[in-house]
């Protein structure tokens, strides 16, 4: 318990040191995300992927999911070399801790001088495998960023059993050794644990980490992905354009476009009517307004950080004006309103309409990519069996026997959905590869299109 407590006081001193700062995702860059199950769903990777698309159209930055179901640091070693090496990262993100952590060892707020024993090996052994496994991405000279691992929900009420110490002390600790070792080797650092636990404390009605208290859900997976990118100095601004106008007996007489940012202003024009136009060209697309973006917005504020689109006009008389985008009304604002600026980022405009597009093939990308880690996920219960990759009836066999050994499990149903998914890509690999770099290619090719911002006075 002493040597623990040690431990934790080294760890909390760590922590007064500047955090070095993460870099901005670059263009061209492959960015490779490595972890468990939570990643292994993949579902941050993937927004994160539609946000660069979105907002650098042509970037050619590439997310890629290393997640395994119940992957460890330790299995992260292991996995490093033949696994995800090979992918060319440029730079790798590391997440791991829900599994190394002992979840079971935490069933207790009061444990017995045994199982704090176990809490004290957990620790030492997962400081210590981090560190290998920081060791190895750093000396094959990979970039590296730490993520601190999400948070066990211990605080819901759900059917699962809740481990009631696991998140506080538990995966807290993780989270400190994971600081430590940032700090250590001047790494960056994404905070997760600390913001998720906030939010599973603040609304546990929401159930962030689904029915099972460790794996989150939409709402989780989007709020992950706010994190890492405000995390990595992504700005919020997708375009910012501004007016000054002049008015005359109740006419507006002269519109002046005074700046434009991240996009283009031309065709100004002062119909007769009480009112304005201009064709407006963005150079980016706002991110979607998908159904988990306004649960997301209760929790932390993403329009604000990540997804504001401003129109600004100056100089209007008191009333309320319209906001049409060709044609269509998207919004009615006072004067007021519009010289602070109207965020069209999240209203219904031609751009936004294209986001949505771009999620709908987002979400099949994501599934496509999610549906192949089954099998690199079943190649490493092979490779722990001795098995021969190279050789496919070997690998079937191989599976076979071991879930054999599964039947009375709890898991036993997904070890066998693994398994089929495993037989039934292992041979097509090639193709589905083609699928999802052709759903790459497709995401990659939205682009924001000039259209028409007209403004009338009601």
């Amino acid at each position: 318990m002493k040597k623990l407590l040690l431990i934790l006081a080294f760890l909390s001193g760590i922590m007064l040191m500047a955090e070095t700062p993460v870099a901005p995702f670059a263009k061209g860059e492959r960015v490779v995300f490595f972890g468990d199950s939570i990643t292994h769903g993949g579902g941050y990777i993937f927004h994160i992927q539609m946000f660069e698309d979105l907002r650098y159209p042509g970037s050619g930055t590439v997310m890629l999911n290393a997640g395994i179901s119940g992957d460890t640091a330790a299995g992260g070693c292991r996995r490093w070399d033949y696994e995800v090496l090979p992918m060319n990262p440029d730079r790798v993100f590391v997440m791991f801790g829900m599994n190394d952590v002992g979840r079971s060892n935490y069933k207790s707020t009061e444990p017995t001088e045994e199982e704090q024993k176990k809490r004290q090996n957990v620790l030492t052994n997962y400081a210590n495998n981090q560190k290998k496994l920081a060791e190895m991405i750093l000396k094959e000279g990979k970039k590296l960023v730490l993520m601190t691992p999400t948070a066990y929900d211990q605080y819901g009420d759900v059917k699962a059993d809740n481990y009631v110490a696991t998140n506080e002390p538990g995966l807290a600790n993780c989270a400190e050794i994971v600081r430590q070792l940032a700090a250590e080797k001047n790494l960056g650092i994404v905070e997760l644990h600390k913001p998720y636990t906030e939010q599973l404390k603040a609304h546990p009605e929401l159930h962030l980490c689904g029915q099972d208290r460790v794996h989150p859900q939409g709402v989780g997976h989007l709020l992950m992905a706010a994190l890492i990118l405000e995390a990595s100095g992504e700005q919020g601004l997708v375009a910012e354009v501004e007016f000054n106008v002049t008015f005359r007996e109740s006419v507006i007489k002269n519109a002046v476009n005074i700046m434009a940012k991240n996009a283009s202003v031309s065709d100004v024009t002062v119909p007769a009517a009480k009112g304005f136009s201009f064709k407006y060209a963005p150079k980016a697309l706002p991110f979607p307004c998908i159904p988990d973006y306004k649960t997301v917005e209760t929790l932390y504020p993403i329009t604000e950080k990540l997804n504001r689109e401003i129109i600004r006009v100056k100089g209007l008389p008191q009333g309320s004006y319209v906001l049409k985008a060709d044609g269509a009304e998207i919004a009615t604002a006072t004067a007021e309103e519009l010289a602070k600026g109207v965020n069209i980022a999240i209203l219904e405009t031609p751009s936004q309409k294209k986001a949505q597009e771009a999620a709908a093939v987002m979400r099949k990308l994501h599934n496509a990519a999610r549906l192949v880690r089954s099998v690199p996920y079943m190649n490493t219960v092979i490779l722990s069996r001795k098995g021969n990759l190279d050789n496919m009836e070997e690998c079937f066999q191989v599976l076979d026997k071991w879930l054999e050994e599964k039947v009375n499990t709890s898991n036993y149903t997904y070890f066998q959905y693994q398994v089929r998914n495993y037989k039934s890509l292992r041979p097509a690999m090639a193709e589905k590869q083609e699928e999802i770099e052709e759903l790459r290619k497709q995401l990659a090719a939205f682009a924001p299109q000039p259209y028409v911002v007209s403004l009338e006075a009601k």
